[in-house]
């Protein structure tokens, strides 16, 4: 079993909308003052529901083949790029593709990966990151091979991947013969090799040397304690701004942000959120609106859901709360 999901339109690794999750597993321990003690649990996985709309007969047929040869959910072992493909050469560390369309290296796919069938030897694919862009039509890898005019891939690579449902529902509309709808949910069971991004001590600013897009929502938060009588009348005591010592002075914020972005500024989020293991790691903020910077905060979910809406426009929306130490 194992291999490598089809293409489909003889181009591409997937077709948009793509929605992928980048998943850590972590614990967190709120105390009454908002004090924390966060842990770590399992390093970063990844899940992907991968959507087909208008294939032909020769791209469904492929991807039941593909299907039947994982026996649904059974094989965990079996992986994909996510990015561009071409028929591509590579001789020592050198990959090559045509000077041709419809796809094109470009200088952000470097520290990307690229899959070369047989190009490991003895038929196996040759699996290597990106080191150097030369051109349009040609990179530097850090693992050579050799091999000419064969299936090449590049872009993000995830390994160990394993269907999420025993069954394949494929959908002919009626008034489109001969077209199929489909999806695959997958998800990844291991990383066999895991390099944290640096965990940065401040949210980082997208290109536009902004840290957020409108509309975005910013949040307060006191804590207290209330009783209510059957008379009406209430009973509270307030932990925030009470002057307790270890509580806080004010209310805590949050901020929930919603993005539109590039590739680029899409792997500066990713890449943040990874080196801070999701809800684990603390972090300055600058508040959009008033450009107070507010020490320290955290991500509200071990969770980053991406949907990629199309080339190089991604959709995030994240939270992220204030704490007390």
């Amino acid at each position: 079993m194992s291999g490598i999901l089809p293409l489909v339109r003889n181009t591409a690794t997937a077709l948009f909308p793509i929605t992928r999750t980048v998943e850590f597993d972590t614990s967190v321990s709120i105390a009454i003052n908002g004090n924390e003690q966060r842990y770590k649990r399992r390093q970063v996985l990844m899940r992907a529901t991968l959507n087909y709309q208008h294939l032909n007969v020769t791209d469904r047929n492929n991807l039941r083949t593909f299907f039947n040869s994982q026996k649904g959910q059974f094989d965990p072992t079996w992986y994909f790029v996510l990015g561009k493909s071409a028929i591509g050469s590579v001789s020592g560390t050198t990959l090559t593709i045509p000077t041709f369309g419809p796809y094109y290296f470009a200088p952000s796919d470097v520290g990307g990966t690229a899959y070369i069938a047989t190009a490991a030897g003895g038929g196996n694919p040759l699996i290597a990151a990106i080191t150097a862009y030369v051109n349009s039509h040609q990179v530097t890898l850090a693992t050579g091979g050799t091999a000419s005019n064969q299936d090449t891939r590049w872009g993000i690579y995830f390994g160990n991947m394993t269907l999420l449902s025993d069954s394949l529902s494929m959908q002919e509309p009626g008034n489109e013969p001969l077209l199929y709808t489909m999806t695959l949910a997958c998800r990844q069971t291991r990383q066999l090799v895991n390099v944290a991004p640096t965990a940065l001590a401040a949210y980082p600013t997208l290109s536009t040397g902004l840290v957020a897009q409108r509309p975005y929502t910013q949040i307060e938060r006191f804590y207290t304690m209330t009783q209510d009588q059957a008379s009406g009348m209430r009973y509270s005591y307030e932990y925030y701004s009470s002057g307790l010592v270890g509580f806080p002075t004010g209310a805590l914020f949050g901020w929930k942000l919603t993005y539109n972005i590039s590739n680029a500024d899409l792997a500066t989020i990713e890449s943040f959120f990874r080196g801070q293991w999701g809800r684990y790691g603390a972090f300055s903020f600058t508040d959009p609106d008033s450009g107070t910077l507010y020490s320290p905060c955290r991500f509200d979910s071990d969770i980053l859901q991406i949907v990629h809406q199309g080339p190089n426009l991604n959709t995030v929306t994240i939270q992220i709360v204030q704490t007390n130490n």
